[in-house]
C-alpha cells in the first residue's frame, strides 16, 4: 500500500485533492490547504479544512461530501477546482510559488456561488484572501508532519 495526502473541506463535505505523499511535502500541502479552502469555502473561516494522510491504492476512492476523491499516481483535484488546477500541481510538486493577490481573487470570482453572493462584498473577500495567503505563508516556513 502506498500514502497519499487527502486535503478537505467543510468538514469533510467536499474532498479538494489528493496527492501521493512522496511527491510533495506536508508544508506545502498545508499551504496550498489554506487557499484552496479560502476560495472554495471561505464563509467557514478556515474551520473544516484538513489535512490527513491516507494508506491506499491506486484507483481507489476517498470518502467525502461532493462525490469525493480519488487515489491516483499524481494530484487528482475536484473539478471545482479547474480554474486553480495548474498552478496546484505545480505549487505541490515544488515548481510554483504562493499566488499573487490578484490570481486568488480570480479564482474566486470564477466559482459561479461566489459570484452570486458576494459581488458586492470585495472588502471581506480580499480581506479572506490576504488571510489565507498569510498562513499559507507560515506553513511554508514551519516544519509539519501530518498524522
Amino acid at each position: 500500500m502506498s500514502k497519499w495526502f487527502v486535503l478537505e473541506g467543510d468538514w469533510g463535505g467536499q474532498i479538494y485533492a489528493t496527492v501521493p505523499v512522496d511527491l510533495t511535502s506536508a508544508r506545502r500541502v498545508l499551504a496550498a490547504l489554506a487557499i484552496v479552502d479560502a476560495i472554495e469555502w471561505h464563509c467557514n473561516d478556515g474551520e473544516g479544512a484538513r489535512a490527513h494522510e491516507m494508506e491506499g491504492e491506486i484507483g481507489e476512492g476517498v470518502d467525502g461530501g461532493m462525490g469525493g476523491g480519488l487515489l491516483t499516481r499524481n494530484l487528482w483535484a475536484h473539478w471545482s477546482l479547474a480554474p486553480m488546477h495548474d498552478w496546484l500541481e505545480r505549487f505541490l510538486f515544488g515548481n510554483e510559488s504562493l499566488p499573487h493577490f490578484a490570481q486568488m481573487m480570480e479564482w474566486f470570482c470564477s466559482n459561479e456561488w461566489n459570484r452570486a453572493f458576494y459581488a458586492d462584498d470585495q472588502g471581506c473577500i480580499a480581506e479572506r484572501m490576504c488571510g489565507a495567503f498569510n498562513r499559507a505563508t507560515e506553513f511554508l516556513q514551519i516544519k509539519v508532519k501530518l498524522i
